[in-house]
């Protein structure tokens, strides 16, 4: 065979499986609510919130000093939150985001050894009315920049919509950039980890009863498929 064609030909290979292995990178990936699943009213939030029982005195959360095996890899998080999460959360906004950040992040902990930690908070101030869709709230989000950390997890109050669908969640595949629309904390933990999961580089299952599923529903929140599972983990260094 000529050389030069098949050169070409091993050229054109590496572009194929480059492009199918690179399908979903910097794809915005949403986790939209499940049939049945509305957003609670401020009301539901915060009564909910007293039940938990949360002493808020004295919480100091940022930057602690971390004592750690080798082994774990330590992910610095921004949080964001915008006027509409704070509104929710007026005197613990910043808490609710690293709790929920923290239990979201349990999993990767004990499968991956991966830990994420509060890196620094601040305000999210834009003029996104509600009803806006996902891409617009992310790109938004993205806008405001990473600060000092890896990972952004942004944090929103507002109803983000897409074609009639309500979005409890978005994130850029394969880049550290995120948010979680307010569904009270057991579906904002799911949301975050499910983004998270993006951000890894891993798109939707096809599998209902894995966590990364499109309208991953609360029970799949410790649920991961074997694709997924070995795609975390060989992802595991991508932050």
């Amino acid at each position: 065979m000529n050389r030069k064609i098949l050169v070409s030909m091993v050229c054109f290979f590496a572009l194929t499986v480059s492009i199918s292995v690179n399908a979903y990178a910097g794809q915005v990936l949403t986790r939209q609510a499940p049939a049945g699943v509305a957003q609670p009213t401020l009301q539901e939030i915060r009564t909910s919130y007293a039940f938990d029982g949360f002493d808020l005195k004295g919480i100091n959360f940022l930057d602690q000093q971390l004592i750690t095996a080798a082994n774990v890899r330590w992910v610095r998080t921004t949080q964001l939150g915008d006027q509409a999460w704070r509104n929710r959360y007026p005197t613990s906004w910043m808490w609710e985001a690293q709790r929920t950040v923290t239990r979201a992040g349990e999993f990767l902990n004990n499968n991956f050894a991966i830990s994420l930690y509060a890196g620094n908070q601040r305000y999210w101030n834009h003029n996104l009315a509600n009803g806006s869709t996902s891409t617009t709230v992310l790109n938004n989000a993205r806008n405001q920049g990473l600060g000092d950390a890896t990972l952004m997890v942004a944090f929103t109050g507002l109803s983000v919509r897409d074609g009639g669908q309500n979005i409890m969640g978005a994130a850029f595949v394969g880049q550290p950039f995120s948010f979680v629309a307010c569904f009270g904390f057991d579906e904002n933990a799911m949301t975050a980890r499910h983004e998270i999961g993006h951000m890894y580089g891993l798109n939707h299952c096809s599998s209902t009863t894995c966590f990364m599923a499109a309208a991953a529903r609360i029970g799949s929140f410790n649920q991961i498929c074997a694709t997924h599972r070995t795609q975390f983990q060989n992802n595991r260094l991508r932050y």
